[in-house]
């Protein structure tokens, strides 16, 4: 479990998780940088930039909701 995994953005339909898909990646995995940062998540970029988790903050389903729905309001970081 200590393995790491591409991190999945998620959204919740109403009935269950699904993948999101990111318009704006860049500024995304700027922001989900610091979403990560700020909550002291183990994380690594690759050199394509592509941000990698652990496999065990991945299955949690709805605290990656919530790290996703974070890294997506412009005014998160202004109001920590």
């Amino acid at each position: 479990m200590n393995s790491f995994t591409e991190f999945r953005p998620l959204s919740f339909d109403g009935n269950d998780y699904v993948t999101t898909k990111i318009v704006n990646k860049k500024e995304f995995d700027g922001s989900l940088k610091e979403v990560l940062e700020y909550y002291n998540e183990d994380f690594k970029v690759s050199k394509e930039g592509t941000i990698s988790i652990k496999n065990k903050l991945q299955s949690d389903k709805e605290l990656i909701n919530n790290y996703t729905k974070k890294a997506l309001d412009k005014n998160w970081k202004n109001n920590q």
